[in-house]
């Protein structure tokens, strides 16, 4: 019998702008997972507060809060509060400090959000925020907030990757830079040897 511990970390969370994108972009994902035995964590940045015509702008806040908590709820999913405001959310350190603290808490090993490219800026922030906390949540030297430890968790790099819009990443999608390697490899003067060896030894001319 393989060793629990050498399994993958079956954690996946949703990160969506406003309540209800979840519902109509993800939330058949998730149930997906959590059928095959994921746990499931569910994120609106923004608290919708300008989702309704009629309501102001709290009571709007106070039922979309209540819907997305029974969404949650309904998809067996933790329910993270949103941090946000409609139109309020931006690619700022406030905001992604505060989404990479969650990153942190919940280490998944999917992440769910838009598109980096959409018909709102809502939608497309949210989604480089999602990548960025994503990315730095090994980071010691990255602070955020609420403070938490980096993940400890290595995550093997690799050349076979996808493009933002989920694209094979091979020839003829990127320029070839193997022309400039060995310029490339040679150490700046202003990082210090460890860093640069680390780097020499494990990034190639494309990164």
């Amino acid at each position: 019998m393989p060793d629990p511990t050498d399994q993958p970390r079956r954690v996946a969370i949703a990160i969506a702008a406003h309540p209800d994108d979840i519902e109509f972009m993800m939330a058949g994902t998730l149930l997906l997972l959590r059928n095959a035995g994921w746990v499931i964590h569910y994120l609106n940045v923004s608290s919708g507060n300008c989702g309704s015509n009629s309501l102001s702008a709290s009571g709007t806040e106070a039922e979309r809060l209540a819907e997305a908590q029974e969404a949650a709820d309904f998809l067996g999913a933790t329910f993270h509060p949103p941090f946000s405001r409609d139109l309020e959310i931006f690619y700022d350190l406030q905001h992604l400090r505060h989404l990479a603290s969650i990153i942190r808490e919940v280490n998944p090993t999917i992440v769910l959000t838009h598109s980096p490219e959409d018909y709102m800026e809502d939608h497309t922030n949210t989604s480089r925020l999602a990548v960025t906390a994503a990315f730095s949540r090994g980071m010691p030297n990255f602070e955020v907030s609420p403070a938490r430890p980096p993940v400890a968790e290595r995550w093997p790099c690799t050349t076979e990757c996808l493009t933002a819009c989920g694209m094979p990443c091979g020839g003829g999608s990127c320029p070839d830079c193997s022309s400039t390697r060995q310029v490339c490899s040679k150490p700046s003067g202003r990082r210090s040897p460890p860093i640069a060896a680390k780097r020499n030894g494990s990034m190639s001319a494309r990164d």
